[in-house]
């Protein structure tokens, strides 16, 4: 029956814009025409490419109609492929996003239907390149109503003869999927059930952050040149993340959100004063590679050493020599312990502990500004409470983290070793009896 609805559908259009997209549309190219019937059209629409876009886009004809233009712009991309796309529906694919098996059949019903004017599949984020805090930020993000109510984060969209009748041309917008989302009211546009797309997402959180800056200035451009547009869209953030503010587990991850949401608001508030100069920002960390983790990775890797003074420290510095070879930083709460490791630099920060809120905030907040700063690829602590923060905050940053519990903790666990599990690639203990199946793991001790 399935496959008697896939044959009935009609033809359809899809259009790609491709600015300097010779890493990723050979992919794109080929989950479509694993899928697309003999009369779909499939039009790229390379726009002011340097690189290779168009020659491997050439690859695929003449099931692709490949069009050059020497004008880098998306939307002047998508209006040429309009004017050269003849069937409905009409689906505006990005360059980077590859569809799920289906999908195009999955879309075409939807707006066959009836039902719907315009419609997008699933976003399916591909995380497989990216570090922990942006796994985080898309665990909350994609928990959110509004991104749950279709046509958001996709990276495609399909519309309806009728739909594509709402306006004209594309205007030159920095968010032309945000500027057709709001043409439609919400009982207008829905998701296209069963379909999905694979969505690469950034490899780091400096990725993460730009990619979310340019939404943000997107849909602040979009306020102010259509601001009749507004009551279409409905955002109601507060019901999820009450649910993760009264998940502890969540707390983490919910710090991940906030962060880049607060960064990318910033940023694209100082952009907006400029608007007129911006030029389009894409992910380059999903493409080429993940070019940036790959020179990150060919560099030497940065190493942060943590612990208080006294025992923690003697522990520490005994396996310190694991990590020869890696650019070091020590950090401690005694500066009289910088001439024992130079030329490594050390870090000095106040001791405290939970009979001391307030030292104790300090301190966290000294932390996170010193790893926020130092963006290290490993963070490995003996305890105390400088340690489990962090350890704590470079998970959130995406190092891998190593905590080994003070031989002094002969009976039970640290209170910061106690803790740390959720922050712990590594979680370790000096005694036998306190190995457990779940952690923290015994493989000998330092004394």
């Amino acid at each position: 029956m399935e496959k008697v609805q896939a044959m009935n559908r009609k033809a359809l259009s899809v259009i790609i814009p491709a600015h300097n997209e010779a890493a990723v549309i050979a992919d794109s190219l080929a989950s479509l025409l694993a899928q697309a019937r003999d009369d779909d059209e499939i039009i790229v629409v390379c726009n002011g490419c340097s690189d290779d876009t168009a020659a491997i886009a050439r690859r695929f004809e003449p099931r692709v109609t490949v069009l050059d233009t020497p004008v880098a712009s998306k939307t002047a991309a998508l209006n040429l492929g309009d004017r050269h796309a003849g069937a409905f529906p009409r689906i505006y694919m990005d360059a980077d996003v590859t569809l799920g098996e289906g999908a195009l059949d999955g879309i075409a019903r939807a707006l066959e239907s009836g039902r719907w004017l315009a419609v997008s599949p699933d976003p399916v984020m591909d995380c497989s390149g990216a570090g922990w805090a942006v796994k985080a930020y898309y665990d909350i993000w994609l928990s959110l109503p509004y991104c749950k109510s279709g046509m958001l984060g996709a990276g495609v969209y399909a519309l309806s003869e009728e739909g594509r009748k709402r306006f004209d041309r594309f205007p030159d917008v920095i968010a032309d999927d945000g500027y057709v989302r709001a043409l439609f009211k919400e009982h207008e546009r829905g998701k296209a059930e069963g379909a999905h797309s694979i969505v690469r997402a950034p490899a780091s959180l400096h990725w993460l952050i730009k990619i979310k800056r340019r939404s943000r200035l997107g849909q602040m451009e979009l306020a102010a040149r259509f601001p009749e547009l507004a009551s279409n869209e409905r955002k109601d953030y507060r019901g999820a993340l009450l649910n993760a503010f009264l998940s502890p587990l969540k707390w983490p991850k919910l710090a991940v959100y906030l962060y880049v949401n607060l960064m990318s608001r910033l940023a694209a508030k100082r952009r907006l004063a400029n608007l007129a100069r911006y030029r389009w920002e894409k992910d380059l960390s999903s493409r080429q590679g993940r070019q940036e983790a790959m020179s990150r990775a060919a560099a030497k890797k940065k190493a942060l050493l943590v612990a208080s003074h006294g025992g923690h420290w003697v522990q520490l510095r005994r396996i310190a020599p694991a990590f020869d070879g890696l650019d070091v930083r020590y950090v401690s709460t005694d500066a009289g312990l910088a001439g024992e490791v130079h030329p490594a630099p050390l870090s000095v920060v106040p001791d405290a502990n939970l009979d001391d809120k307030p030292a104790l905030i300090g301190l966290a907040v000294k932390l996170f500004l010193l790893v926020l700063r130092q963006r290290p690829d490993i963070v490995i602590s003996t305890g105390a409470a400088p340690g489990f923060f962090a350890l704590m905050f470079g998970k959130l940053l995406g190092a891998r983290t190593i905590w080994v519990d003070s031989v002094a903790n002969a009976e039970q666990l640290s209170v910061s070793g106690a803790r740390v599990k959720p922050f712990a690639d590594l979680w370790l203990t000096q005694w036998p009896h306190l190995e457990r199946r779940d952690g923290p793991l015994f493989k000998g001790a330092v004394l």
